[in-house]
């Protein structure tokens, strides 16, 4: 009975392992479509949550043209500083030259107005009073 019994299990399980393949088989395509749709479901969220790279160029040119603005903004003003700065020389030096011009006449105008000492009376020689 024993080699019966064997036999018996044999038969069964070589059904049973040859039905849990075929099953096997014939679940694996849904099994794998869905977990392949899951799969790509999760890395599209994944992928969503970092910047593209359209994104990141639009970014970094943003980015640059503020700079480049910046840049341009600072250019300008150190032009105009440094025109007024030319142009305040300049009025500097015309007022130092009137202030000069000025000191001058007034200096004229001082010795000028002093009075005048009187010159000494010349001196004849051999004529007039002993």
């Amino acid at each position: 009975m024993t080699q019966t019994r064997k036999e018996f299990v044999l038969k069964w399980m070589t059904l049973v392992v040859s039905t849990l393949a075929l099953l096997a088989t014939c679940l694996r395509d849904p099994i794998a479509l869905t977990l392949r749709a899951t799969v790509i479901e999760v890395l599209h969220q994944e992928l969503a949550g970092y910047e593209t790279v359209a994104a990141a160029q639009a970014r970094w040119q943003k980015q640059q043209d503020a700079t480049s603005q910046l840049l341009n903004r600072c250019e300008q003003e150190r032009a105009a500083t440094r025109d007024l700065s030319a142009a305040n020389q300049a009025s500097a030096i015309a007022l130092l030259q009137l202030s000069n011009r000025l000191s001058v006449l007034e200096t004229r105008l001082d010795l000028l107005l002093q009075p005048r000492e009187p010159a000494p009376p010349a001196r004849t020689r051999g004529v007039g009073p002993k």
